[in-house]
């Protein structure tokens, strides 16, 4: 595509090309071969696209795309200066927001020909991405998913998550892909910090869907205000010919919902709503209930587990009925749904005590989590009137992120464990042992031990695991990784839950 063709999309700064560069005119009718905000992926015949992140300024890397080969760049900073001034470089006022207007028109606006369902919170969204999958799968819709655990188009190509929602480069990309594989929706986690960042600018919902809020990124966000605030972002761009889906339930609620021009839809448990879930029954087996509003009684049945699922599969039901979508189909879509990667995923132990992963890493997600498999139990307890058994818990918390909640997280399963240990979780550049003493802060108890080594903290929950116990590892789910000291170590929770049951089966 020529450069020219690509910067009618954005609103130069007039300066740009008549007073303060004195570039050669033709180089306008150049050929892009390619777009980036990382001067390091600049090739031959790029825009290369400046952008001030969290930790460096792209202003400051101009001279080192230019060298590989960048035919023009844009730029947010007017204070700018380059040695050549005859160089083409074009100002705008967000770098930001020109990166996903350039993105959309290098890749043929490839949004325009889908329908998106955006949902947003801090807990929930994988979930209900996955029952939205689900349930639209069912209707006989072609589904691309984009979310923490991975990209699917169709249910048959799955891609990596580099993000749980990716930058405007890739997210176009990955939207051109979908447009050529005849995708009818879109179901996209959608971020906090994909709000913040303009990731998604430009993209218009059909459907947005808000889960809930608690403590989570405050290392980037400061406070609870602003990440509401940046959660909110995805309402107030809604038309209000899309819809919007919000937890009634949920503290900031009454805020949320005047902050929107789209039709809004309720849903909860406690307060008044129009899709509310009553007559709620779970064990560790799963979840029925029924749902209920305005012309609306019908009953549900899903293999997930715990009140908080309820919720997220009221989300999905809730979309489902704003798209119209027949009751049956969506039971049946729920109901098709029986396993989430690392989200209270159990894995078969060939004994009498159970093992689930969860994702959990932030106090509320912890609590959820933690009560789910505690009630569980003790509903086991009364109906089959066993011993008394234990919950022993494995968790860490992520280094180069929000302190604050360590302590929160460790007096949470404290009080909610017989037994717990405390091991790495994806330490980064921080010191491991830092980390362990905030999370100690919130220790009131001495039932735990510290076993840095994960997969021996692993290997340790499963040795003392007596029949009818729960062990609950928490905080990386459905991730195949950690990261220590900068470095991407192939690790996954489910494979060396498996690996150290082999010898504890030998021994049976």
């Amino acid at each position: 595509m020529r450069l020219k063709e690509l910067l009618s999309e954005l609103n130069l700064d007039s300066t740009s090309v008549k007073d303060r560069f004195n570039f050669d005119q033709r180089i306008l009718k150049s050929e892009i071969r390619g777009i980036s905000c990382d001067s390091k992926r600049v090739s031959e015949d790029f825009l290369y696209v400046a952008i001030k992140g969290e930790r460096f300024d792209g202003h400051n890397f101009i001279r080192e795309a230019v060298e590989r080969g960048a035919k023009a760049v844009i730029i947010q900073n007017s204070k700018f200066k380059i040695q050549n001034s005859k160089f083409p470089i074009f100002i705008v006022k967000d770098t930001r927001e020109s990166l996903a207007e350039l993105s959309a028109k290098f890749y043929g606006f490839p949004s325009k020909n889908l329908r998106f369902i955006g949902i947003t919170g801090t807990n929930g969204k994988t979930t209900v991405s996955y029952l939205m999958e689900s349930i639209l799968k069912r209707k006989g819709l072609n589904v691309g998913v984009i979310g923490t655990v991975n990209y699917r188009i169709a249910g048959k190509e799955i891609l990596p998550a580099v993000n749980t929602t990716p930058s405007a480069l890739e997210l176009h990309h990955l939207l051109s892909e979908m447009t050529k594989r005849g995708i009818d929706y879109v179901v996209m986690e959608v971020s906090s910090h994909s709000l913040d960042q303009k990731r998604v600018y430009g993209i218009d919902f059909d459907y947005a869907v808000y889960t809930n809020l608690s403590q989570d990124h405050l290392d980037y966000h400061k406070n609870l205000k602003n990440y509401f605030l940046a959660k909110a972002k995805l309402f107030e761009s809604l038309k209000n010919t899309s819809f919007a889906i919000i937890n009634s339930d949920d503290r900031f609620f009454p805020e949320l919902k005047g902050m929107t021009k789209a039709k809004i839809y309720t849903y909860g448990v406690l307060n008044r709503c129009d899709i509310r879930a009553e007559n709620i029954e779970w064990n560790l087996e799963g979840i029925k209930f029924s749902v209920k509003g305005e012309n609306l009684d019908f009953t549900v049945e899903s293999k997930l587990l715990g009140l908080h699922n309820v919720y997220n599969l009221l989300a999905a039901i809730t979309t489902a009925i704003a798209m119209r979508i027949d009751t049956e189909i969506i039971r049946e879509g729920a109901k098709d749904l029986r396993c989430i990667p690392g989200r209270l995923e159990k894995i078969n132990t060939g004994g009498d005590f159970k093992v689930f992963i969860d994702y959990a890493h932030t106090p509320e997600a912890v609590r959820c989590v933690l009560s789910t498999l505690k009630t569980g139990l003790l509903t086991l307890k009364r109906c089959q009137k066993v011993r008394r058994s234990r919950i022993i818990c494995v968790f860490g918390c992520g280094g180069e992120r929000d302190r604050k909640k360590r302590p929160k997280i460790a007096k949470i399963i404290s009080e909610n464990s017989d037994y717990f240990i405390i091991t790495n979780d994806n330490p980064r550049n921080e010191d491991p042992n830092r980390i362990i003493n905030d999370i100690l802060k919130g220790v009131k108890t001495e039932n735990f031990e510290v076993i840095l080594d994960r997969r021996e903290a692993i290997k340790k929950a499963i040795s003392m695991a007596k029949d009818r116990d729960i062990i609950a590892i928490l905080g990386k789910g459905h991730e195949r990784y950690q990261i220590i000291g900068g470095r991407k170590i192939p690790f996954d929770d489910r494979r060396s839950v498996k690996e150290c049951l082999r010898p504890k089966r030998s021994w049976r």
